[in-house]
């Protein structure tokens, strides 16, 4: 036998039935051509076994290779097959039927394997399993059907990059009550996968060996704790090469679960030096197009930009790294002044929920299970801008982001109704899209973005992340995520209570209603599918030159769409019920979970905040919010985090928090406070904390809320209400108070009018204006004071005409940190 064979028949799992009865001896030399030969797996493994080759009443042979064995002829049968003669058969009594060990494969090997089943339903399953390290995988969902009702299932997966070797058990298993047959293994394992050449423009990365084996490192970790989380030296310095155009560059992996870093084709997070550009882009994420499912992704953001709702721009390219073809990827713009300004929005701060707490629930433990802490980890999480190293720089946008801050925390902790806090019209078309494309990954908390609209002081969604083939808690069961029919159930998370409370905003859910019932309708999404399909198709073929089980298809796109129309009457019936008997829609009870006690100190940094409160020449004051269970103390302050340049004299104790947060504060000599020294009561450990250099959020009205909760409107001798019109009195008029005038009216002013705005007053509209002056009787707005806060028309719903209208001395709104830039 060649020595090729024999090394496979070795470390394949595998049993030779010697039917001339010299089983032990041959065992023995394959035993002694093992001991003195290394082990070299294969660059491909292929193992077929359509039960036809019948080694013994225990085992078939492969189709192609008869040293190889695999179990389960003892339970043959010639009354179903799929091909040849013979399947196997499983029961409640012979539950396991194929079974293959294959040993020492490599880290990153890449595996696929199918088997074709018939009948068992869900209950029967494929299934691949490990023990050291633990590993499991498995299909019980159809894949494929064919005509004679065998489905085939399906296993795809990398071993991770953590082990030296690993020995993988296939099998299948019949868990349930029925008879199920499986016929046609097929089990392929490629030690370095290769990826399509494409003829399209490829983007291309390098960077030199020893940042390569930093990255390797990282990677490496996120295998040991079951997750990708970043630190800020993470980054390595490179180069990306495209065309002509050498730029130097920073990156690191991204990701959050570890698909983001199987076999060599890992994901990126890129920031050009500089001021280059790529595709307009200076940060930006290069990543797996199937960690979006594919083409779907990119249709979405193609039409949130059409109908004017902030996205990330999104697109695909061929990739080299190092040299070595990746195939394609998907890129995506990351969370920039230039992604708020390609779509024609004024630079304002974007905002975050730090989820690092969630994260360190999800780690592994020792036993390499994830360790699902109950922690109070929403509780915990602070608000946090993008690039603040450019707001602190510039006092206008450092007052910017503390009102977008406090809009933050009145949505996390409910503090102010949905249209106080947001754009309701970019709200509420986030909502519907997410509904009708299914796209509701994206609406989780802690995928959620946010950008402060400067010009009408409230948040707006940023749409991403929007497909995963991750479950959703909270999310499934309803065509129309806000029609909550459970809406009396008691949460137990604030998380969930925070995004169901959007829908108690009647002025939201109505406009919610409105682009349910638009973006759902069979001709608008003709319209889009006809606009973008040609494209989408074109991408779709390149990716399944790499994946070729994805296929794109609006078909679920128009199912899901029948799904909310067929649910959207009786949903807008019973808004209407509950506006009318004025009751909240969502659920008003909420329960505090219980919390695990006893965590590790790997958990502290995510649960505990710092902030700067207050500065002087000579000191600074500090806040510190812990949601840990157990007692800290605060050691003192530095500029890094290997020395402490300010301490805390005496240390200061803070108490164990959980649900609701414990709190000092103190104020300690100025000195460069960067990172924040504690430890646990009793530890040895110390743990660093970067600290927030703004003040902690309080939840305080933005200069908005402030102006609409003083200034109610009201008939006065100024103008007049009468229906939906607003009509201002003739002659001359002083005004010394704001004037806010809600959407809904038509606001009128007649023909030699002078309104004189005073006292810093101000005349903002959101509802279209009607200045009716003529040439003998013009109208004049002016400020005869020079304190005029402007006259602003705001998101009226339909166009203002203005005729012979003077104004004069007038400024700018400037009331606060609300600024407007512009006449």
């Amino acid at each position: 036998m060649e020595k090729r064979r024999m090394l496979q028949n070795y470390f394949i799992n595998i049993r030779f039935l010697m039917v001339n009865g010299i089983k032990l001896l041959f065992f023995i030399s394959l035993l002694c051509l093992g001991s003195c030969q290394r082990y070299t797996q294969p660059d491909i493994i292929k193992i077929n076994c359509s039960a036809e080759k019948i080694a013994d009443k225990d085992f078939f042979y492969d189709d192609h290779e008869c040293s190889i064995l695999i179990k389960g002829a003892n339970q043959k049968t010639d009354k179903v097959k799929r091909s040849g003669n013979y399947s196997v058969k499983t029961s409640n009594k012979l539950k396991y039927g194929f079974s293959i060990d294959i040993q020492k494969l490599a880290a990153d090997s890449y595996i696929k394997a199918s088997i074709w089943r018939k009948g068992g339903d869900s209950e029967a399953f494929f299934v691949a399993s490990s023990q050291n390290p633990k590993l499991y995988k498995s299909a019980s969902n159809a894949v494929q059907k064919d005509s004679l009702g065998w489905e085939l299932l399906e296993l795809e997966f990398y071993l991770p990059a953590n082990i030296k070797s690993q020995d993988i058990k296939f099998n299948v298993w019949n868990a349930g009550e029925k008879v199920a047959y499986f016929d046609d293994l097929e089990i392929i394992v490629i030690k370095d996968k290769t990826y399509p050449v494409y003829k399209e423009k490829a983007l291309h990365l390098e960077i030199d060996t020893s940042d390569y084996l930093k990255l390797q490192e990282v990677r490496r970790r996120s295998f040991d704790v079951g997750l990708l989380q970043s630190k800020d030296d993470d980054w390595v310095k490179g180069f990306v090469f495209w065309d002509s155009l050498q730029m130097k560059a920073e990156f690191r992996l991204k990701g959050d679960w570890l698909d983001h870093l199987y076999g060599k084709k890992w994901s990126f997070r890129m920031k050009l030096k500089q001021k280059a550009v790529w595709n307009r882009m200076r940060v930006f994420s290069l990543q797996n197009p199937m960690a979006r499912v594919g083409v779907n992704e990119w249709m979405a953001h193609k039409v949130f930009i059409s109908e004017g709702l902030l996205t990330t721009r999104y697109g695909f390219v061929p990739l080299t790294f190092k040299m070595k073809n990746l195939g394609l990827y998907a890129y995506e713009d990351h969370f920039t002044k230039q992604l708020i300004e390609s779509q024609m929005k004024r630079e304002g701060p974007i905002l975050r929920f730090v989820e690092d707490a969630i994260w360190d629930t999800r780690t592994f433990d020792e036993t390499g299970k994830r360790n699902n802490k109950e922690t109070a980890y929403f509780e915990a999480a602070a608000i946090k801008p993008f690039s603040f190293s450019k707001i602190k720089e510039d006092s206008a946008k450092l007052q910017q982001y503390i009102v977008a801050q406090n809009l933050m925390y009145q949505y996390k902790y409910s503090l102010k109704s949905t249209s106080e806090i947001f754009n309701v019209e970019a709200l509420a078309k986030f909502f519907a899209f997410a509904d009708v494309f299914y796209a509701r990954h994206g609406i989780i908390w802690h995928n959620l973005r946010f950008y402060y609209n400067p010009v009408l002081c409230k948040l707006e969604p940023i749409a991403y992340d929007c497909f995963s083939d991750i479950g959703l808690h909270d999310l499934k069961g309803r065509a129309i995520y806000g029609y909550f029919n459970d809406h009396k159930k008691v949460l137990d998370r604030r998380e969930f209570f925070m995004t169901r409370n959007l829908f108690n905003d009647s002025l939201f859910t109505s406009q919610y209603i409105k682009y349910l019932k638009k973006y759902s309708k069979v001709t608008y999404l003709d319209s889009v599918s006809k606009l973008y399909l040609p494209k989408a198709l074109y991408f779709d073929s390149l990716v399944q030159l790499e994946f070729p089980e994805e296929k794109f298809d609006t078909a679920v796109l128009f199912s899901n769409a029948e799904n909310v129309r067929n649910e959207i009457q009786q949903f807008e019936k019973d808004f209407f019920k509950k506006i009318k008997n004025n009751e909240d829609w969502t659920n008003d009870s909420l329960i505090e979970r219980k919390l695990d006690t006893g965590l590790d100190n790997k958990f502290i940094p995510n649960l505990i905040n710092c902030y700067i409160q207050n500065k002087t020449n000579d000191s600074l004051t500090l806040s510190v919010s812990s949601n840990f269970p157990d007692t800290l103390v605060l050691l003192g302050v530095g500029k890094n985090r290997r020395i402490i340049n300010g301490f805390i004299m005496p240390n200061l104790k803070i108490n164990p928090g959980g649900n609701k947060s414990s709190e000092v504060s103190f104020t300690i000599e100025k000195t460069s406070a960067i990172f924040l020294f504690l430890t646990k009561l009793n530890g040895t450990e110390i743990i660093t904390k970067e600290i927030f250099s703004w003040p902690k959020p309080t939840g305080e009205d933005s200069p908005y809320q402030l102006l609409i909760a003083n200034n109610q409107l009201t008939t006065n001798k100024d103008y007049t209400i009468k229906g939906n019109e607003i009509v201002f009195s003739k002659g001359k008029i002083t005004i010394k108070e704001p004037i806010l005038i809600p959407a809904g009216y038509k606001v009128i002013i007649s023909s030699g009018t002078e309104i004189d705005i005073l006292n810093s007053a101000m005349i903002i509209s959101y509802s279209p204006i009607f200045i009716n002056g003529t040439k003998d009787k013009p109208v004049i707005i002016k400020s005869s004071d020079f304190t005029a806060n402007g006259f602003t028309v705001l998101q009226a719903s339909g166009r203002s005409k203005v005729n012979y209208v003077s104004f004069e001395n007038l400024n700018t709104l400037n009331y606060k940190s609300w600024t407007l830039t512009g006449a």
